[in-house]
């Protein structure tokens, strides 16, 4: 049995469930299910489509009454699925492949321990108030076979259900972002090395330049968190670039110059990347200023 898990906030994805349930029937050598689970959702009529569309595609569906965050309700779906092997989707995630399943199933029975799918961007940029978003998740987010250790991304993964069950959550991490850093980390200090398969999904959810950086600053944030009370034990860096630059700022002494740099630069680095054609150099010296300004040693 193998299970497909979706995290679900505030997000129809009927299109989403009714590829994946023709997926497997195109399958049906292999025991599949599929698994919803709503983050209690506020919005009640994107509640009642999810609803009814699992109810029509023969799809398992849970609705939390409370919200549990991104790495909380990842371990319910887990504790829930039957299979000794997950696949985790996000919500926003569009298969662009029917090969999709059968690029996963031709794996089996797993000798890895976990597979990366990836994710990747529309071809076409979208107007320029998504520009900032759709080149960084262009440039940076695409998984490539020259990355090693690979930047591990919870959009689109395989993994054998115990280990996830046996890696740390941790509750203090709150909204957006580098959950997925930390489990990776993990994965690396256990000696499980994740393989990338090119099995991508096409990610939907552009973001505005406003809320992009906005996502970033809370990312950030649980960076810094992550990084303060498990770097000695599963070194987060080797994770995370913008960490090893930090730490070499650190090292050449520079961390406390480049800081008051960042501070009298953030005004045009923020309108730079707001602009109609965002530099990824300016985001990378935002998103190091930005961390060095919060996180402090």
């Amino acid at each position: 049995m193998i299970s497909i898990c979706i995290p679900v906030y505030n997000r129809n994805i009927s299109s989403l469930v009714e590829k994946l349930n023709e997926l497997r029937q195109n399958h049906p050598g292999y025991q599949v299910e599929i698994l919803v689970m709503d983050d209690a959702s506020p919005d009640a009529g994107i509640r009642q489509k999810n609803r009814v569309a699992c109810e029509n595609f023969n799809v398992v569906y849970y609705e939390l009454p409370e919200n549990q965050g991104r790495c909380r309700i990842r371990t319910s779906l887990a504790e829930k699925a039957t299979g000794k092997h997950l696949i985790f989707l996000d919500d926003d995630s569009i298969i662009s492949s029917d090969e999709f399943l059968r690029n996963y199933l031709r794996f089996f029975p797993f000798k890895e321990r976990v597979y990366l799918g990836g994710r990747i961007y529309p071809v076409n940029p979208p107007d320029h108030n998504g520009i900032l978003h759709w080149k960084y998740g262009r440039s940076r987010e695409v998984l490539n076979n020259s990355d090693f250790p690979p930047p591990f991304m919870t959009c689109n993964f395989l993994i054998e259900k115990e280990l996830f069950l046996s890696l740390i959550v941790d509750n203090d991490l709150e909204g957006y972002g580098h959950e997925d850093s930390f489990i990776g980390a993990q994965l690396l200090t256990a000696g499980v090395h994740p393989v990338i398969v090119h099995n991508p999904v096409l990610h939907e959810r552009i973001q505005p330049a406003d809320q992009f950086l906005l996502l970033q600053k809370e990312a950030l944030k649980n960076l810094s968190d992550l990084y303060k009370k498990y770097e000695k034990r599963f070194a987060i860096s080797r994770q995370v670039r913008l960490l090893r630059a930090y730490e070499q700022l650190k090292k050449w002494r520079l961390a406390g110059i480049f800081r008051l740099f960042f501070r009298l630069c953030r005004p045009l680095l923020e309108k730079q990347l707001r602009g109609t054609n965002p530099s990824m150099l300016a985001l990378d010296i935002y998103k190091l200023g930005s961390f060095a300004d919060l996180h402090h040693d």
